[in-house]
This record gives C-alpha cells, structure tokens and sequence, in this order.
C-alpha cells in the first residue's frame, strides 16, 4: 500500500486533489485506518489508465477554397 503522497506524486497532482478522489468521495479506492489514508498501487495505475486519452485525426469538414 502506498501513501498519499506517494499516489499523488505518481499522479503528478496536489496531496488535497489525491484526497479528493479518494473514495467514498471519489473514484480511487482506498483504505482508512484512523485518519489515514492509503491506496493499493494497482488502483493508482488503473485510475490513470481510465484518465488516458487518445489524439484523433482532424476531420476535413470541406473545401478549403
């Protein structure tokens, strides 16, 4: 398991942002024990996944003239 500040710097976002997508708020799964908080380093990986995006071809919507 890793820490908050090792999941956001992976991330490369804000230690407050990584609370954030912490769940039950948010998408990340996480463990809480007390008041600290701690992720499994696959669903760091697969939340970055699902945040991947792919470039796409511009569409030539006509003539240029």
């Amino acid at each position: 398991m890793i820490t908050v500040q090792d999941a956001a710097e992976s991330l490369k976002i804000s230690r407050r942002t990584m609370y954030d997508l912490a769940a039950p708020g948010g998408p990340i799964p996480c463990y809480r024990i007390g008041r600290t908080v701690r992720f499994e380093q696959s669903d760091i990986e697969a939340y970055a996944q699902s945040c991947r995006s792919t470039p796409t071809k511009p569409q030539n919507v006509g003539d240029s003239r």
